[in-house]
């Protein structure tokens, strides 16, 4: 995957964490409403660890953890904190 896509879609991702944090200091109607931009925010995240992993589409991974004990990218079996650089 580019970096620069890559960089987008974090980039994009972070838009939508600082828009729920706007709109939940906003008034009790639409702070309800940050919740749907927080759900995007991490849906959105896990989606790109996942294509980052090699993961795919396979529904049948619950966690990143199960991804990468399965081998699907080997480069992250040897560095417990790899999840620290996404």
């Amino acid at each position: 995957m580019e970096k620069e896509v890559v960089l987008q879609r974090l980039s994009y991702i972070k838009y939508l964490y600082f828009k729920g944090e706007e709109q939940a200091r906003q008034a009790e109607v639409v702070a309800g409403f940050s919740i749907l931009a927080f759900h995007d925010a991490i849906e959105m995240f896990l989606m790109l660890m996942y294509e980052h992993l090699d993961c795919g589409n396979d529904k049948n991974y619950k966690t990143i953890d199960d991804c990468q004990k399965n081998g699907l990218h080997p480069q992250h079996s040897a560095n417990p904190n790899w999840v620290l650089r996404v």
